[in-house]
């Protein structure tokens, strides 16, 4: 996979890099407003005869466990400071240590994706442009790994042995949602997209990937839907990846045949609770209102969608989630739900054998 090189974004040049070259990056939208410690800071790695530091392997996964990573509202350029305060001026070797960290952090906490790029590219700059590093090992961990799962052509080792123990559905699911990121940062190109889609279209291992595929956007083509009615006439594939493809498509060319089969039920509810679980233990760390909306337009549109994401909700709050009770007052007043999406959620609720009654009436004072 090709990738944008950082450089040609920066530089037209290849200079060696100067104070004043420091200096312009303060005004370049990739390197995130850089202040002026930060600048002193990258200035000190520019220094020639500095010393490589120790232990970077233990200093860049401490960064990468700080929870301050995992929060919009720090300052990214603080966490740039303290990574490189820490880190320094690094071999290559030991920069693919911290791309594979990267890598491997993102793949287990993919709620997280965008902040993740967003910090690993940022630090990918200032390495490029002070010791002319690149995140070639980066690309070629997500590029195996694609092939590796959707192909027989690729045969893992070195570097990349440790990827055949990423082999579940999440693994594959969040090495697309890597990829598609990447191209919404236009580090990737809509040929490289173009190339995955295709590849994800003739492999029949893992049909019920092309339904994640599409999650990202929701950008289904008429020549995709084409593609994907063509899946759907064979009789050849799973009850799952059915339910999923032709959720895709809404209409298929064909009537389904397991309408009423609990199986495809099962599947529905599966997916979307999955789904709901991800973006309230993403709005607990991150506390967007936002992407909740965002959230419940796209995925719950319908009343009994609705009721089951208040369900949901009211669920985890009983579990002393008290933050979920303002974001449930916060969707109330907003009018993303409504008084009959909270109660019908409280009696899908009460159905449990054990119930928190001071709950109820918390969330009952909200309507």
């Amino acid at each position: 996979m090709e990738y944008k090189d950082p450089q040609n974004k920066i530089l037209e040049n290849q200079d060696d890099i100067s104070i004043d070259l420091i200096l312009s990056f303060r005004n370049h939208p990739d390197l995130q407003k850089l202040d002026s410690k930060t600048i002193d800071t990258i200035n000190k790695l520019c220094i020639n005869n500095k010393k490589y530091k120790n232990n970077n392997d233990t200093a860049h996964n401490m960064i990468l466990k700080n929870p301050k990573l995992q929060n919009k509202k720090d300052n990214i350029d603080n966490l740039l400071l303290e990574f490189i305060n820490n880190i320094g001026q690094i071999s290559s070797d030991e920069y693919n240590n911290v791309q594979k960290a990267f890598y491997m952090k993102i793949m287990a906490e993919i709620n997280f994706v965008k902040i993740y790029l967003k910090f690993f590219n940022s630090i990918n700059i200032i390495y490029n442009k002070v010791q002319n590093y690149n995140m070639e090992l980066f690309i070629s961990l997500i590029e195996n790994k694609f092939y590796y799962d959707y192909t027989d052509d690729v045969k893992l080792n070195g570097d990349f042995n440790f990827l055949s123990d990423m082999n579940t559905e999440t693994h594959r699911v969040n090495n697309l949602t890597i990829i598609r990121n990447l191209n919404a940062m236009n580090i990737f190109t809509n040929q490289i997209i173009d190339e995955c889609k295709d590849l994800l279209f003739k492999q029949t291992k893992y049909l019920s990937d092309i339904y994640y595929w599409y999650q990202f956007d929701n950008n289904i083509s008429n020549n995709d839907m084409t593609m994907i009615n063509k899946i759907l006439e064979s009789d050849n594939i799973t009850t799952r990846d059915r339910v999923l493809l032709e959720s895709l498509c809404k209409t298929t060319n064909k009537k389904p045949e397991y309408k009423n089969d609990t199986k495809q039920i099962d599947i529905i509810k599966d997916v979307l609770l999955l789904e709901i679980s991800n973006i309230l233990e993403e709005y607990l760390l991150m506390e967007s209102v936002d992407d909740v909306v965002y959230f419940i337009e796209k995925k719950c549109t319908d009343a009994l969608t609705k009721n089951k994401f208040c369900y949901n909700l009211i669920e985890r709050y009983s579990n002393n989630e008290d933050k979920l009770l303002e974001l449930l007052k916060t969707l109330y007043t907003m009018e993303v739900i409504n008084k009959n999406n909270i109660n019908n959620g409280i009696t899908l609720y009460k159905k449990k054998t054990n119930y928190n009654e001071n709950k109820i009436k918390n969330i009952k004072n909200i309507v």
